[in-house]
């Protein structure tokens, strides 16, 4: 089944563009829009699971960082664990 393809103009600043291509570059997609695309699903995923009290934590070597947050949005984040159980 073929779905329906959508054109999207996106207008954004230097900076974002080249995180964009960066992500690209980091993760061998084939295009901006699979880059997109994956953004899209991974921050649905987590507003999903953080609307279900789903708490975040995120990790570096090994050792906990405070939770993230909004205060807590400076952070580098090296790697970041859904911690919830999953039924």
């Amino acid at each position: 089944m073929t779905q329906e393809l959508k054109t999207v103009c996106v207008q954004m600043t230097q900076k974002n563009y080249d995180r964009l291509v960066s992500l690209r570059d980091l993760t061998d997609a084939s295009g901006d829009t699979e880059v997109i695309a994956n953004a899209l699903r991974l921050y649905e995923d987590i507003v999903e699971k953080y609307r279900e009290g789903t708490t975040f934590y995120v990790m570096k070597d090994g050792l906990s960082m405070p939770e993230l947050s909004s205060s807590h949005e400076d952070y580098e984040i090296y790697e970041m664990f859904i911690c919830s159980e999953f039924k």
